[in-house]
Order: structure tokens, then C-alpha cells, then sequence
């Protein structure tokens, strides 16, 4: 007996293979599999956005796992998605973990933020408000695409969406050297 014994491995691999959807409008069909001709069916279309990646900051390595970045100048680089028209929502997490010092296991921090989707953006300070230096941080950048419908009685969402998330270290106090 094989792992695949009973299950139809072509239709799972349909399944699993969505990433042609993203950056294409998709339409779905809603109504009931056995429907009649009184029962109500929908198509409904949604731009399925693509993809979304940061490239700044960029993690390529093991050394740079956890990006050093300033509260006040916190730059942001994604792909710029030109037919989406949702723009981005940047969220800007904090569970009490700390880098140096003691951590704050009673401590959660959650900032939101939406950006028109050009590719890049200076992320506000405001979003840090409450975090301290050197705390260890998780940025989600996502984007998506959401429709409401009523189908035969039933409310049905439809949401395509990625995200991406990075961990980061919140760096406030910067000390010069004075030679």
C-alpha cells in the first residue's frame, strides 16, 4: 500500500498548482453542486493581486536574519503590483520579546497601516509608538483582494490574498562616536 492509495493525485496536484491565479482576474462560480434551475448560482470575478515580496530589507543570509531598523527612518521595498488597486496593509508586531534586557511576557503591540501599492514606503514612526529599543519585532506586508455575496441564503467571502513576514530588530537610541 502507497501513501497515494484512494487519494486522486491529479486532482490534488490542481489543487496545490494556484500560482498562475495571482496577477489575473479569477472568476468564481457559487451556487449549489446539485443546483436546479430555480436554485441561484453567481460568478463573481476578483483580481487575484500578485505575489507579494520584500526586497528591502532583504534577509539573503543567516547573518542578516534579524535587519537592524531605525524607528524614524524605517524604509520598505516590496514588487510593486501596478493593477492593484487595494494598496498594501503594513503590520507592525510586538510580543514582548527583547534582543538586550529583559523580555515583556505581558506586552503585545499590534500596528496597521495601508500604502498605495508603488513598491516602496517610509513606514510612520507612530507605528512603533510603545516599543522599546532593541525589541524584537515581526513586519507582514500583504495584499488581496475581497468580495461579499449572498448565495442561496448564505453569506460567502472570496479573498485572495499573500503576505509576506520578516522579523526585525526596532533600533531607537543611536549613539555617535566622538573621535
Amino acid at each position: 500500500m502507497s501513501l497515494t492509495d484512494g487519494i486522486d493525485t491529479r486532482s490534488e496536484s490542481r489543487r496545490a498548482d494556484i500560482s498562475s491565479m495571482f496577477g489575473s482576474n479569477v472568476t468564481y462560480n457559487l451556487g449549489d453542486s446539485q443546483h436546479t434551475k430555480s436554485d441561484y448560482t453567481s460568478d463573481i470575478t476578483l483580481y487575484a493581486p500578485e505575489v507579494i515580496e520584500i526586497q528591502y530589507p532583504k534577509i539573503s543570509s543567516e547573518d542578516q536574519l534579524y535587519p537592524l531598523c531605525l524607528f524614524n527612518s524605517f524604509g520598505l521595498e516590496w514588487n510593486a503590483d501596478e493593477k492593484n488597486e487595494n494598496g498594501v496593509m503594513v503590520v507592525i508586531e510586538w510580543h514582548g520579546a527583547m534582543v538586550f534586557g529583559e523580555d515583556y511576557p505581558n506586552a503585545y503591540i499590534r500596528s496597521t497601516d495601508v500604502f498605495p501599492d508603488t513598491g516602496k514606503t517610509c513606514i510612520n514612526p507612530q507605528m512603533f509608538d510603545g516599543i522599546p529599543d532593541t525589541a524584537l519585532c515581526t513586519l507582514t506586508i500583504l495584499r488581496g483582494s475581497i468580495e461579499n455575496e449572498l448565495v442561496n441564503g448564505y453569506s460567502c467571502k472570496l479573498v485572495a490574498e499573500s503576505h509576506q513576514c520578516i522579523q526585525f530588530i526596532l533600533i531607537r537610541n543611536v549613539k555617535k562616536n566622538e573621535a
